[in-house]
């Protein structure tokens, strides 16, 4: 079974008063009236970059009712019906912070590859919100081996977890991804959450692989 992992909840510009009234006000030069206007641009842009970045990060991480969510379908997926035809699970068992997540696909990529033999294995990560049909799909392509390592209500956090791997991995001889991640994930749009990342593999000293 899987280790649990403990969840950790994730100036205004102004006149001086200082000038006597009688005195005209001064005209600011060109060159000081440009240098003010780019300062203003500047400080505006920078503003709103800010803004815009303090927004992506509120939206990217994940909300309380959102991690209660996924602990509850994490609950409800029949886990027992995927061991039942020789998948393997390996997903935490509830939603964990960002870098630990990194962290458990790595282990995994390591472990899967090293359980078929570093050498001979051949690869290839993926996501479905259907894995007991994706593996039919695979098998009839001769691939034996076939891991869930992790598990989320969000389809972008699993398209992103994809990309990271195939990213990390692709590169190794025996990988099989062409694209580099989340193009799958059309076909999953269609379905409800949960959607499940996975990894497939065989031996390249066995039967011939198909994509």
């Amino acid at each position: 079974m899987a280790k649990q992992w403990k969840h950790y909840d994730f100036f205004p510009w102004s006149s001086s008063d200082d000038e006597p009234e009688d005195k005209e006000p001064k005209q600011p030069s060109t060159a000081a009236a440009s240098s003010t206007a780019a300062a203003s641009s500047t400080a505006a842009a920078s503003s709103t970059a800010a803004a815009a970045s303090t927004d992506a990060a509120s939206s990217a991480a994940p909300s309380t009712s959102s991690v209660k969510a996924d602990a509850v379908i994490h609950d409800q997926v029949k886990w027992d019906s995927f061991v039942e035809v020789g998948i393997r699970i390996s997903v935490p068992q509830r939603p964990v912070i960002a870098w630990r997540v990194l962290e458990h696909l790595d282990n995994e990529m390591r472990k899967f590859r090293k359980s078929i033999g570093e050498t001979v294995c051949i690869f290839k990560i993926g996501i479905s919100a259907i894995p007991l049909k994706r593996w039919e799909l695979y098998q009839s392509r001769n691939y034996k081996f076939f891991t869930i390592i992790y598990c989320n209500s969000n389809l972008g956090v699993i398209e992103m977890c994809e990309a990271y791997l195939i990213k990390c991995y692709g590169c190794i001889v025996g990988c099989r991804n062409v694209a580099k991640g989340g193009e799958g994930a059309c076909e999953s749009r269609s379905y409800p959450p949960p959607y499940f990342l996975y990894l497939a593999g065989a031996r390249a000293d066995g039967k011939p692989v198909g994509s």
